[in-house]
């Protein structure tokens, strides 16, 4: 049976950031979507890429997502849904969870994995789409 969103949120809170990082060592934002992904009993592919993958072109996330899940509507979206932002320009360049009440779950370089609120700055205008996964 996989494992609820808000539970595996919480152990995962206070990981440290690591560039290509897959487990509780460190975890860049993919896989924090990745491990997240396995708990909850999804397979997710993993992706090689170099540095700054989002400024290389193309819009990875978006093009392939559609294998795992559907796009959603922001407003639609319920615990376990997935976000994905849109931090520098167009590009779908880094992904969450979304928590319920506003709430979301994603790691950043700077302070590792955290939880942040959908409607504050500067994520309040960085969602680019959201998904759930197929059943």
């Amino acid at each position: 049976m996989a494992d609820d969103i808000k539970t595996v949120a919480a152990e995962c809170v206070g990981w440290p950031y690591r560039e290509h990082g897959r487990d509780a060592h460190g975890v860049d934002c993919y896989g924090l979507f990745m491990y997240i992904a396995q708990r909850l009993g999804h397979v997710v592919c993993d992706f090689e890429y170099d540095g700054d993958w989002s400024k290389c072109g193309g819009n990875y996330f978006v093009e392939h997502y559609h294998e795992y899940g559907k796009r959603i509507k922001q407003k639609d979206l319920v615990p376990g849904d997935v976000i994905f932002m849109a931090i520098d320009g167009d590009i779908a360049n880094h992904i969450g969870y979304y928590l319920g009440e506003g709430k979301f779950i994603h790691c950043i370089k700077r302070t590792g994995v955290v939880q942040s609120r959908l409607n504050e700055r500067p994520f309040n205008k960085k969602v680019h789409s959201c998904y759930r996964f197929n059943p």
